[in-house]
């Protein structure tokens, strides 16, 4: 079993899948994309029992680099992101069946495809290998996102996404050519010892991946698209940019820029948080999940310390695997009220509350954080996680269509969908497995002192929340306009439309010039130009 047989499995099946949209249509082949993630599942929890695996995809000249061809790894990093991505897909898939709309080829299509490249770019082996799979991962989310998606503003937010991740390949470019300069002639994500430029170039990688504050604006807050393929477009390209940033959390104990980069995690943590909350739908507000969590995830690996690439990949899980759930949760019904325990289960997950994996996420955030003394950040992600989980709790109580009555398949299918991420982000959670051969972290026993500011935290934040969303109209109802105000200013639409409109006065400042020395006035310029010339050598 090598790391390239899931994404073969994955091509494979996108293949397949695609071929009804030219064929007459069979409705089996709506089982198709459900049985292919569970053969690439299956594959990659088989390929966890033998960590590392290596497999080489071709020895192009990347060799003159680094002494060898493109290749793939799977270390328990990129394992245990590439399980959770496949779970998301298969609940995606899987959830999918209970929903209305047809067969919807064209969106399973390109959920396979989106997934077989998240997970090619999760497990390269090497920045040159990093840049190219994230180069194929940028233009499959672009070419769905134009084909399959409708949306006011929807072509600003795909340019702007396309823009800020090119500019993230170019920084692993950059990472790659810095290390060749310093005469490394192997390098292997996870294991090489990085430069301090190499460090910074992938932190930035990292940073402009996610979106972290103010790079929100290729972040496609509202569009009209599947809901499986909505969640795959804004959680894969997020896990993996935290596969890198987990990497380098691993390896470095002191990130550089932690001051700017501290201030804008805890920046893009509230915004993202305060604009959910303020959402009309809070359904659509999967982009500022990944915002605010992806803060989170910058700050525990800033001040995690040890525990920093733990956190990370901890934050990570609760996102792929609690979010998930939570967008793929078909809304609640008053005939069918035990679904919503689903979305209640994600939510202590997304918030850290003890036997998941968030709580593994709180501990090593909230243990750097009082360890260091930095209080101004702890009260931020407190008053966040605050606004996240009254919003969470939006997102499960909010009304939706029941599941179809008499199809014992669709129910048994939406059951599996939403509890196989939740079973992996619980297990995570509760220490032996995760400690141990996943993240290298001991995670203490609850009642220990160690294990305090998590527990507090995450007990003030779900109270918090609680308070807030039962409350919710005394809140909102007195600062509806400061709400809205801060969700605008937050959002940054405005300092877009100001660099273009500056792009726009550039541009028609130099077709005026050019319009003047180029048209009727040509010849006038011509003869100044000469008289110029005759008096600087007359001169002399």
């Amino acid at each position: 079993m090598t790391p390239l047989f899931p994404i073969l499995v994955l091509l494979l099946g996108a293949g397949v899948t695609a071929t009804g949209l030219f064929v007459p249509r069979f409705r089996l082949l709506v089982l198709v994309p459900v049985g292919v993630a569970a053969l690439a599942l299956a594959a990659t929890l088989v390929l966890g029992l033998r960590l590392p695996a290596e497999t080489v995809l071709s020895n192009w000249g990347a060799d003159a680099l680094y002494g060898g061809g493109l290749a793939l790894k799977t270390d328990r990093i990129a394992w245990t992101f590439s399980v959770a991505v496949l779970l998301l897909a298969l609940a995606a898939f899987l959830t999918g069946l209970s929903r209305p709309g047809g067969l919807r080829l064209g969106a399973r299509t390109a959920s396979l495809m989106i997934t077989a490249a998240a997970l090619a770019a999760i497990q390269a082996q090497d920045l040159v290998t990093l840049a190219i799979t994230w180069a194929v991962l940028d233009l499959a989310y672009f070419v769905s996102i134009v084909l399959l998606a409708r949306g006011e503003a929807l072509e600003k937010q795909a340019v702007l996404s396309v823009g800020l991740n090119s500019a993230a390949t170019f920084m692993a470019v950059a990472a790659a050519l810095d290390t060749l300069h310093a005469g490394q002639i192997a390098f292997r994500i996870g294991q090489s010892p990085l430069t301090q430029n190499g460090t910074l170039f992938l932190l930035l990688a990292a940073v402009f991946r996610l979106g972290v504050f103010p790079f929100h604006l290729g972040l496609p807050a509202q569009a009209n698209i599947r809901q499986g393929l909505g969640a795959l477009l804004k959680l894969a390209p997020a896990a993996v940019a935290l596969s890198l940033l987990a990497h380098l959390g691993d390896l470095e104990s002191a990130l550089p820029l932690k001051p700017w980069l501290s201030a804008a995690a805890a920046i893009g943590l509230l915004v993202g948080a305060v604009q959910w909350w303020q959402a009309a739908d809070p359904r659509q507000g999967l982009a500022f999940v990944v915002l605010a969590q992806s803060g989170l995830a910058v700050l525990v690996a800033l001040w995690g310390g040890p525990a920093a690439g733990a956190g990370v990949l901890a934050f990570g899980l609760s996102l792929l695997l609690g979010g998930g759930v939570l967008f793929l949760y078909n809304g609640y019904s008053e005939t069918e009220r035990r679904w919503a325990a689903a979305p209640l289960v994600a939510t202590l997950a997304l918030v850290g509350l003890p036997a998941t994996v968030g709580f593994v996420a709180a501990f090593a955030l909230y243990g750097g954080l009082v360890a260091s003394g930095s209080w101004v950040l702890l009260a931020v992600c407190l008053v966040g996680q605050c606004l996240v989980a009254a919003s969470c709790l939006r997102v499960a109580w909010w009304p939706g269509e029941p599941l179809p009555q008499g199809e014992p398949l669709a129910q048994v299918a939406y059951l599996f969908g939403l509890a196989l991420p939740l079973t992996f982000a619980v297990i995570s959670g509760l220490g032996p497995m995760f400690s141990g051969a996943l993240a290298g972290l001991a995670v203490p026993s609850m009642l220990s002192a160690a294990a305090l500011p998590a527990l507090l935290a995450g007990a003030v934040a779900a109270l918090a929340g609680f308070g807030l969303w039962r409350y919710e109209n005394l809140v909102r109802a007195p600062g509806e306009s400061a709400w809205a105000a801060i969700t605008s200013v937050a959002r940054l639409d405005w300092l877009y439309f100001a660099f273009w409109e500056v792009y726009r006065f550039i541009g028609r400042t130099l077709r005026t010039t050019a319009g003047i020395i180029e048209g009727e006035g040509g010849v006038l310029w011509t003869l100044v130009a000469a008289l110029l010339v005759w008096l600087l050598f007359r001169s002399r």
